[in-house]
């Protein structure tokens, strides 16, 4: 049995755009529940992930 990416990917994406604040993103993490969070730009084109390290490295620095 052989299986594909979209089999196992998430069909309902949460997401956050690059100009959002942090306290948007750590908003969207706990209330969907994800550890990591796709970062697209104005297109919707994925720009890059935060994770919730990210969040918590940077509220405590």
């Amino acid at each position: 049995m052989s299986h594909i990416a979209k089999d196992m990917m998430t069909k309902k994406l949460i997401t956050v755009e690059m100009d959002d604040s942090i306290e948007k993103a750590a908003t969207r993490i706990v209330e969907g529940n994800v550890k990591r969070l796709p970062v697209v730009n104005s297109d919707g084109k994925l720009v890059g992930i935060i994770s919730r390290r990210d969040i918590m490295r940077y509220l405590y620095l």
